[in-house]
Protein backbone atom coordinates (compact mmCIF):
# COMPACT_ATOMS: atom_id res chain seq x y z
CA UNK A 1 0.00 0.00 0.00
CA UNK A 2 1.09 3.79 -0.71
CA UNK A 3 1.05 6.20 1.41
CA UNK A 4 -2.13 7.91 2.26
CA UNK A 5 -2.42 11.42 1.68
CA UNK A 6 -4.46 14.32 2.47
CA UNK A 7 -4.18 17.92 1.67
CA UNK A 8 -6.16 21.01 2.52
CA UNK A 9 -4.72 23.20 -0.25
CA UNK A 10 -5.53 21.66 -3.43
CA UNK A 11 -8.54 19.95 -3.76
CA UNK A 12 -10.12 18.17 -5.67
CA UNK A 13 -8.17 14.56 -4.32
CA UNK A 14 -7.63 12.90 -7.07
CA UNK A 15 -5.36 9.56 -5.74
CA UNK A 16 -6.56 6.19 -5.76
CA UNK A 17 -5.44 5.96 -1.75
CA UNK A 18 -8.10 7.56 0.65
CA UNK A 19 -7.99 10.57 1.35
CA UNK A 20 -7.75 9.39 5.65
CA UNK A 21 -5.61 7.59 7.59
CA UNK A 22 -7.30 3.62 8.65
CA UNK A 23 -8.14 4.10 12.09
CA UNK A 24 -8.08 0.04 12.32
CA UNK A 25 -4.11 1.21 12.07
CA UNK A 26 -3.97 3.20 15.18
CA UNK A 27 -5.08 1.68 18.71
CA UNK A 28 -6.22 5.04 19.80
CA UNK A 29 -8.77 4.90 17.54
CA UNK A 30 -10.56 2.03 19.34
CA UNK A 31 -10.26 4.53 22.59
CA UNK A 32 -12.05 6.98 20.98
CA UNK A 33 -14.90 5.87 19.63
CA UNK A 34 -15.15 3.59 23.10
CA UNK A 35 -15.01 6.38 25.03
CA UNK A 36 -16.86 9.03 22.67
CA UNK A 37 -19.99 9.81 25.07
CA UNK A 38 -17.21 10.69 28.14
CA UNK A 39 -15.36 12.66 25.61
CA UNK A 40 -18.33 14.75 23.99
CA UNK A 41 -19.33 15.32 27.87
CA UNK A 42 -15.79 16.86 28.98
CA UNK A 43 -15.68 18.73 25.66
CA UNK A 44 -19.12 19.89 26.32
CA UNK A 45 -18.26 20.81 29.81
CA UNK A 46 -14.84 23.07 29.04
CA UNK A 47 -17.32 24.77 25.91
CA UNK A 48 -20.12 25.59 28.25
CA UNK A 49 -17.38 27.48 30.88
CA UNK A 50 -16.26 29.20 27.79
CA UNK A 51 -20.15 30.40 27.33
CA UNK A 52 -19.61 28.79 23.99
CA UNK A 53 -16.65 30.71 22.75
CA UNK A 54 -13.23 29.20 20.95
CA UNK A 55 -10.58 30.42 19.72
CA UNK A 56 -10.44 31.18 15.51
CA UNK A 57 -7.94 29.32 13.58
CA UNK A 58 -5.08 31.13 12.86
CA UNK A 59 -4.80 30.27 9.23
CA UNK A 60 -6.68 31.34 6.57
CA UNK A 61 -5.66 29.05 4.44
CA UNK A 62 -7.96 26.84 5.72
CA UNK A 63 -10.74 29.32 6.36
CA UNK A 64 -11.17 32.54 5.42
CA UNK A 65 -14.35 32.91 7.68
CA UNK A 66 -12.96 33.11 10.94
CA UNK A 67 -16.21 33.29 12.33
CA UNK A 68 -17.33 29.57 11.23
CA UNK A 69 -14.08 27.89 11.71
CA UNK A 70 -12.59 27.67 15.60
CA UNK A 71 -11.20 25.45 17.98
CA UNK A 72 -10.09 24.19 21.65
CA UNK A 73 -6.44 22.43 21.14
CA UNK A 74 -5.01 20.31 23.54
CA UNK A 75 -2.02 19.52 21.74
CA UNK A 76 -0.63 21.02 18.89
CA UNK A 77 1.87 19.91 16.71
CA UNK A 78 3.36 18.00 19.84
CA UNK A 79 2.93 21.11 22.42
CA UNK A 80 0.87 20.18 24.83
CA UNK A 81 -2.11 22.96 26.04
CA UNK A 82 -1.72 22.16 29.93
CA UNK A 83 -4.73 24.46 30.94
CA UNK A 84 -6.90 23.03 28.40
CA UNK A 85 -5.91 19.31 29.13
CA UNK A 86 -6.32 19.92 33.19
CA UNK A 87 -9.91 20.32 32.63
CA UNK A 88 -10.27 16.39 30.72
CA UNK A 89 -9.47 13.42 32.20
CA UNK A 90 -10.49 11.67 29.37
CA UNK A 91 -7.77 13.48 27.09
CA UNK A 92 -5.21 13.73 29.48
CA UNK A 93 -5.09 9.49 29.86
CA UNK A 94 -5.54 9.66 25.71
CA UNK A 95 -2.62 11.89 25.05
CA UNK A 96 -0.64 9.75 28.13
CA UNK A 97 -1.58 6.63 26.66
CA UNK A 98 -0.38 7.39 23.00
CA UNK A 99 2.47 10.19 23.16
CA UNK A 100 2.36 10.08 19.12
CA UNK A 101 -0.54 11.68 19.16
CA UNK A 102 0.61 15.56 18.14
CA UNK A 103 -2.51 17.01 17.11
CA UNK A 104 -5.67 17.00 19.71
Amino acid sequence: MGSIWYNYWNPPYTSDLPNYFNEQNYGWAAYLKDDFNQLKKDLLKIVNERNGQLNGYFSEDVSNDASKWHTLAFKTWGIEVKANIRKSETIQSLLAKYPEIVSC
